[in-house]
């Protein structure tokens, strides 16, 4: 019987050996299988915040084009308004150089006597000098009229289009 107790023995011996090995590998497995849950986890946690951040860049990038899109509208309105300020300036301009020259005639017309011809030739001389002067202060005048109305609603359109692309709080010095 010794021989048969031995041999259970050894034959327990070896279950238990196999147990313990099943064991050992059954833990390693477990912790191997929680680890690659646990990477799975963070990789799913990434993507998900990658997703967002790159879902509120494209907002962000739609909401500034957007407002860069109303700047730039905007802004050409306000240049078509400049230019009509200016077409109308320009009639105005062109009014005012027709009565000039409507006065300057008017005064140039003859006299019934001598001396009315003389200070027709005089008041003639001062209309024609009127005339020219008027006429170049109207030119100056439309010319740098028209000028500031661009340059302002060129400006005004920079600082829209500034503060929709959110530049306005990073320019330097701020």
């Amino acid at each position: 019987m010794t021989r048969i107790a031995a041999a259970i023995a050894a034959v327990l011996a070896m279950l238990l050996a196999l147990a313990i090995v099943a064991n050992i590998a059954e833990r390693r497995n477990t912790r191997e299988a929680r680890a690659a849950a646990e990477q799975a986890t963070q990789r799913a946690e990434r993507a998900e915040a990658t997703a967002a951040a790159e879902a509120a860049a494209r907002a962000s990038e739609a909401a500034t084009a957007s407002a860069v899109r109303r700047a730039y509208d905007e802004t050409r309105t306000r240049l078509a308004r400049a230019d009509r300020a200016a077409a109308d300036l320009r009639d105005d301009t062109d009014r005012l150089r027709s009565a000039v020259e409507v006065y300057a005639a008017g005064a140039c017309a003859p006299g019934d006597a001598a001396s009315a011809t003389g200070r027709a030739d005089g008041a003639s001389h001062v209309a024609g000098r009127l005339a020219v002067v008027v006429r170049e202060c109207a030119a100056a005048l439309s010319t740098v009229a028209a000028v500031a109305d661009h340059d302002g609603a060129r400006l005004e359109g920079l600082q829209a289009y500034v503060r929709a692309a959110g530049l306005a709080g990073s320019a330097p010095g701020q």
